[in-house]
C-alpha cells in the first residue's frame, strides 16, 4: 500500500512497486528532502571531524562514568540532539562551546579536540584530567576561553609536561586558566604575546609546587587588557618586572607561593584599578612604600610569608575600601595602628602574626563591628585583651599565641558564639577560665584551638572536657597553676614554715611564697624553692609578735613552647602569728618630711608614706660618685647633681624599696622619660626622728648605710600619735 497525496483528497490504493518511481509522489518527496523538510538519514548537521572529536572526548575521558545528566552522548548529532554541555552556532552546523564542568571526566584530552575549528569556549574545569595538554589545541584559532582547571589542589592526577607553545597562536583568547595541575618547564614566550587576554591564571597542585620555572619577562607589559593575573605555586624566580605597571586595567593581581625576590617595585603603586593585591609566599624584601596608599580601590592586601621589614605605612589609612589585610610572617615592626577603626570600619580580616610588632593590642580594633578574623600571634605584644573586643560578636578566628599577653581571660569572650578557633597558647594568661566559654560549642566541632602553656584552670568538668575536644592534646596538663592545700607546719618569733601539694606541670621552675600583714597587701617576697619538686619553704626574718598572711605562686621558666616566664595566680591564703612582741615603732604618715644626714649637708631625702596602699616613696637628692670636670657646664645647678626615686611596700618599721633612675627630661618641658630599675633601699625607723637608709646600687658598685634624721621636728608629735593609734588597733 502506498500513500498518495492528490490535491486535497486522501486516497489509498495498492500501486505496483515498478510504477511508484514514475509517480509524481516520488518527485514530491525528493523536493521536500532537498529543502530540508524531511531529514535525510545520517549526521549531516555537524561536520564529521567535529562529531568525531567529541566522540573521542567521550571515549578517552571515561564518558560512561560522567556524573550528572548527560544527554545525547555519544549518539546522534551533537547539535540536533542537544548533547549535554555542547553549544552550537545559530545554524546548528558547528560546535562553538564545550562546557563539561565537574562531571568527572578522567583521562587525557584527545588531540582530535583541535578539529573543533569554530570553538569559542572550551571549559573542562574541575575534572580529573591527565597526560599533557595537546599541542593541537593551538589550532582552535577562534577560541576565546580555555579553562582546564583540575578538580582540586591535592588530587593525585593532573596535566603534566609543559604548557604548549602552540597556545600562543590563540590570538583571540581572552581567558586562559591552567590551574591546580602538574605543569613543568617555563611559561612559553608566546603566551606573553596574547594581547587580548583579560584573565590569565596558572598554578600547580599543592603536592607539586615549583615545577614551573623561569622568570616573569618584561613582555608581560604587552598584556595591556589583563584584568586578572594569577600565577601561583610555581618555581618562578627573579624580581617582579617593572613593566607590570603598564597593566592599567588590572583589577586582581595574585603572584602567590612562588620564589620571587627583590623589593616591591614602585610601578605596582601605579595600578590604580587594583582591588586585590596578593603576593604571599615569596621572598620579597624591603619595606612597604607609602605609595601603597594611592591604590584607593584596594579591598584586599595579602603580602604574607615574605621578608618585608619596617613599620606599617601610615598611608594604609587612605585605603577606605580595605576589608582584608594579611601581612603575617614577615619582619615588620613598630606599634600596631590605632586609627584603623576610623578608616576601615568594614574590616573583616586582620592578620599580622609572625612579625616583630610591639606594644599593646589597640583598643580601636574592637570598634570594627564586623571584624571576624584576628591574627596577632608570634609578636612582642604585651598587656591584656582589650574590653572593646566584647562587641566583636562576629568573631570566628582569634589567634594571639606566643606573645607576652597577660591577665585573666575576659568572661565576655563567651559571647563569641561563632568562634571556631581560639589560639592563645604561649602567653601569660592566668586564672580561672570563665564559665561562659562553655557556650563556644563550635570550638569543639572544629578542634583547631589551643590554650596550652599559660596559667589557666577550671574546676568545671564539663567545660574542661569541652576544651579538651576543642584543642589538640591535654591543654590542662601544660598550665602553670597555684599549688593547693597550703598549710603552716611550724612558726617561732621570726620564722614561719609552710608546705603544700605538688602540681601536674613539671616544666622547670619553682614555688614562690609571699607574705603580708593584711589580705590587702602589700605582699613581700618570702623566697622560693629550688624547683617544683620541693613542696615546703620557710619564710625567715619576720618580726616577732606579728600576724602574717601567706600565699604561694608557681613559676615556670621560659622554654621552647613559651618564651615567657609564667607565674600562676595566688593560692589560697593561710595565716600565722610569730611569737614575741611587736616592734615599738610602726611606719605611719607622720614620717612624711625632709630627712638628712648632718655629715653630708646639702644632700637629703624626702620621704612620703601612703598608708592606704601600704607604700613608701623616697626621693634621694645627692651628687655623682666623682666631681665633674672643671669645664663641665650645666645650664641649671651643679653638673654633678643627681637624684633617685625609690618605691616599695612597708611592714611594721621597715620598707623594702626598688630604686628607679629617670633620664631624658628637660626643665619644665614635656619630655619622653626613660626609667631604669637600679638596685634597692631598705628603710627602717627606730622612732619618729631616727632612721636608717641601707642602699645597694649595682650600676655604680656601691652599697652602704646612711643614718638619717628630720630636717625639722614639727611633725614628731603627729608621728607619735599615729604610732600609738596603730599599736592600739592591732
Amino acid at each position: 500500500m502506498a500513500l498518495i497525496i492528490r490535491k486535497n483528497k486522501l486516497m489509498t490504493q495498492f500501486v505496483p512497486l515498478r510504477n511508484f518511481f514514475s509517480n509524481r509522489l516520488f518527485h514530491f518527496f525528493v523536493v521536500l528532502a532537498f529543502y530540508g523538510f524531511v531529514a535525510a538519514p545520517g549526521f549531516a548537521a555537524v561536520p564529521g571531524a567535529e562529531r568525531g572529536a567529541l566522540v573521542a572526548l567521550y571515549n578517552d575521558m571515561d564518558g560512561p562514568n560522567w556524573t550528572g545528566v548527560v544527554a545525547g552522548w555519544p549518539n546522534g548529532d551533537p547539535c540536533d540532539d542537544a548533547w549535554t554541555g555542547i553549544t552550537c552556532n545559530s545554524e546548528r552546523t558547528s560546535v562553538t562551546k564545550v562546557s563539561l564542568i565537574g562531571r568527572k571526566l578522567a583521562g587525557p584530552i584527545p588531540s582530535a579536540m583541535g578539529d573543533l575549528e569554530n570553538l569559542v569556549e572550551l571549559d573542562l574545569s574541575f575534572n580529573l584530567m591527565t597526560g599533557e595538554i595537546p599541542q593541537e589545541l593551538g589550532n582552535l584559532l577562534r577560541l576565546e576561553v580555555l579553562n582546564l582547571q583540575n578538580t582540586s589542589a591535592t588530587v593525585n592526577d593532573g596535566f603534566s609536561g609543559g604548557i604548549p607553545s602552540s597556545l600562543g597562536q590563540l590570538t583571540n583568547l581572552k581567558t586562559l586558566r591552567l590551574t591546580q595541575l602538574d605543569l613543568s618547564g617555563s611559561i612559553p614566550q608566546e603566551i606573553w604575546g596574547l594581547t587580548n587576554l583579560e584573565l590569565l591564571k596558572i598554578s600547580n597542585r599543592r603536592d607539586n609546587p615549583g615545577l614551573i620555572t623561569g622568570e616573569i619577562p618584561a613582555q608581560i607589559g604587552q598584556l595591556v587588557n589583563l584584568k586578572v593575573l594569577s600565577i601561583g605555586r610555581t618555581g618562578i624566580t627573579g624580581a617582579i618586572p617593572v613593566e607590570i605597571g603598564l597593566l592599567q586595567h588590572l583589577d586582581y593581581l595574585s603572584l602567590w607561593e612562588n620564589k620571587l625576590s627583590g623589593n616591591l617595585p614602585q610601578e605596582l603603586w601605579q595600578l590604580s584599578q587594583l582591588t586585590s593585591l596578593n603576593l604571599w609566599g615569596n621572598q620579597l624584601d624591603g619595606s612597604i612604600a607609602e605609595e601603597i596608599g594611592e591604590l584607593g580601590k584596594l579591598t584586599s592586601i595579602d603580602l604574607a610569608e615574605n621578608q618585608l621589614s619596617g613599620n606599617l605605612p601610615n598611608s594604609l589609612d587612605n585605603l577606605l575600601e580595605l576589608r582584608s589585610i594579611q601581612l603575617n610572617d614577615n619582619e615588620l615592626s613598630g606599634p600596631l595602628p590605632t586609627r584603623w577603626h576610623e578608616k576601615h570600619p568594614n574590616m573583616t580580616v586582620i592578620n599580622l602574626s609572625g612579625n616583630n610588632f610591639s606594644g599593646t593590642i589597640p583598643e580601636s580594633f574592637g570598634n570594627m563591628p564586623i571584624l571576624r578574623w584576628v591574627g596577632l600571634s608570634d609578636n612582642n605584644l604585651t598587656g591584656s585583651i582589650p574590653d572593646t573586643f566584647k562587641d566583636l560578636t562576629e568573631m570566628n578566628v582569634f589567634i594571639v599565641a606566643n606573645n607576652q599577653l597577660n591577665g585573666p581571660l575576659p568572661s565576655w569572650m563567651g559571647d563569641w558564639r561563632r568562634a571556631v578557633r581560639l589560639e592563645i597558647q604561649g602567653n601569660q594568661f592566668v586564672g580561672e577560665i570563665p564559665e561562659s566559654f562553655r557556650f563556644l560549642t563550635d570550638l569543639k566541632t572544629a578542634g583547631f584551638s589551643n590554650f596550652s602553656w599559660n596559667g589557666l584552670w577550671t574546676n568545671n568538668s564539663d567545660l574542661k572536657d569541652m576544651l579538651e575536644q576543642a584543642t589538640e592534646g591535654d591543654w590542662s596538663a601544660t598550665q602553670t597553676v597555684a599549688p593547693s592545700n597550703i598549710k603552716i607546719i611550724s612558726s617561732d618569733d621570726a620564722n614561719v614554715a609552710l608546705a603544700w601539694d605538688g602540681v601536674e606541670y613539671q616544666a622547670p621552675g619553682r614555688f614562690r611564697v609571699w607574705y603580708a600583714t593584711s589580705s590587702d597587701g602589700p605582699w613581700l617576697d618570702g623566697g622560693a624553692t629550688t624547683d617544683k619538686s620541693v613542696l615546703s619553704h620557710t619564710v625567715e626574718g619576720l618580726l616577732s609578735g606579728d600576724t602574717y598572711h601567706f600565699t604561694v605562686q608557681t613559676e615556670t621558666d621560659p622554654h621552647e613552647n613559651n618564651q615567657n616566664k609564667v607565674i600562676s595566680d595566688r593560692s589560697a591564703e593561710v595565716v600565722a602569728t610569730t611569737t614575741g612582741e611587736a616592734p615599738a615603732f610602726l611606719i605611719n604618715a607622720g614620717l612624711n618630711d625632709a630627712w638628712f644626714n648632718p655629715v653630708t649637708d646639702g644632700q637629703g631625702f624626702f620621704i612620703t608614706v601612703f598608708p592606704d596602699i601600704g607604700v613608701v616613696l623616697v626621693a634621694w637628692f645627692t651628687y655623682d660618685t666623682a666631681l665633674p670636670p672643671e669645664d663641665a657646664i650645666a645650664n641649671l645647678g651643679d653638673a654633678g647633681h643627681r637624684w633617685l626615686i625609690a618605691v616599695g611596700p612597708f611592714i611594721d618599721n621597715e620598707a623594702l624599696l626598688d630604686i628607679e633612675i629617670a633620664s631624658g627630661g628637660l626643665f619644665d618641658t614635656p619630655s619622653e622619660i626613660t626609667r631604669v630599675m637600679d638596685g634597692s633601699i631598705k628603710l627602717s625607723f627606730d622612732d619618729c626622728n631616727a632612721g636608717t637608709v641601707e642602699y645597694n646600687i649595682p650600676s655604680i658598685g656601691r652599697e652602704g648605710s646612711v643614718p638619717i634624721q628630720r630636717v625639722a621636728k614639727d611633725n614628731i608629735v603627729l608621728c607619735e600619735i599615729l604610732n600609738e593609734e596603730l599599736h592600739n588597733s592591732q
